[in-house]
């Protein structure tokens, strides 16, 4: 099993257990407040994040619903003026050019649905 997969599984672990909390799954909830939730589910037993993960496992969490997710990176990129999604494929414009992005691709599509609704939730 890579790594990958092992970061995987607790993210995924973490979430469901997130999405399942209706205290903590709805609007309003900061981005502290979060972090604070989900290290203390990550050192519970059940839903034990190895120290050497945590972080990764958090922050990988947070960005996906407090910032642009996959697409942040090319976001806070000064040299890209446009970003478009199409399916899981991202095209950046870089210095006029279009680029097919690698680093800002979704794994799936329903990984960009769920991206969707957060982004929509509440408009």
């Amino acid at each position: 099993m890579t790594i990958d997969n092992i970061l995987q599984g607790y993210i995924n672990t973490l979430k469901s257990i997130v999405l399942n909390d209706s205290k903590i799954s709805g609007a309003g909830v900061t981005r502290k407040e979060m972090y604070t939730y989900l290290y203390t589910k990550s050192v519970e037993q059940g839903t034990f994040v190895p120290a050497e993960y945590r972080e990764k496992v958090i922050s990988s969490l947070l960005n996906s619903w407090y910032t642009y997710d996959v697409l942040q990176g090319a976001m806070d990129d000064p040299y890209v003026s446009d970003v478009h999604v199409i399916g899981t494929t991202t095209i950046v414009k870089r210095n006029g050019s279009n680029y097919e992005s690698t680093e800002s691709r979704f794994s799936s599509e329903d990984a960009l649905m769920e991206f969707i609704a957060r982004k929509l939730e509440n408009t």
